[in-house]
């Protein structure tokens, strides 16, 4: 496992949020809703250092999107055209399009949807995704306390708790 050193970064609430999405996808799992998550290790070992695991043979949306110079940022294709480049057979492109669909982040953008859909008009695949992620929020809704439990351990700002309450629309605990 290869890590980096942090120096000036707080990865204490990064260490309790990536606890929580290791247990929201065993709730996941339980529920037979696999989605594929990939998670990284993060060891605070001061309010401003700490540890995290490199995910070896990643790149982030940023690198895909400079790969395309200039305007890439503002194109809907960098994305795909990054996955086929990277999986030139059919098969290959097929697998990291789902897996992709499969661990999309929580902002959709135009060219993360591009893929999904596999070109610009919507498609059952993007109705695929809704449907997943209606699933994965209904399982982790429907285990709520034990998440905001978790929260609470750690004594997180009242602020965040109640913003979690509201999103899960429970009137109280």
């Amino acid at each position: 496992m290869a890590i980096t050193n942090m120096v000036g970064d707080d990865l204490r609430q990064d260490a309790l949020v990536l606890q929580v999405i290791k247990v929201m996808d065993t709730l996941w799992l339980k529920a037979g809703l696999d989605l594929r998550i990939v998670t990284f290790q993060a060891l605070p070992t001061s309010n401003q250092r700490g540890m995290i695991e490199i995910v070896s043979e990643a790149e982030t949306l940023r690198a895909i999107q400079t790969e395309w110079g200039l305007t890439g940022s503002f194109k809907d294709k960098p994305i795909a055209e990054w996955l086929a480049k990277h999986n030139p057979s059919e098969l290959e492109y097929q697998r990291a399009r789902d897996n992709f669909t499969d661990r999309a982040p929580f902002v959709l953008t135009h060219d993360m949807a591009y893929v999904i859909n596999g070109g610009e008009r919507p498609t059952q695949r993007f109705q695929h995704f809704v449907e997943l992620c209606c699933m994965a929020f209904n399982v982790v809704r429907a285990h709520r306390s034990h998440i905001l439990d978790l929260f609470a351990l750690v004594r997180i700002h009242t602020y965040m708790a109640t913003s979690l309450t509201a999103r899960f629309k429970m009137s109280g605990r």
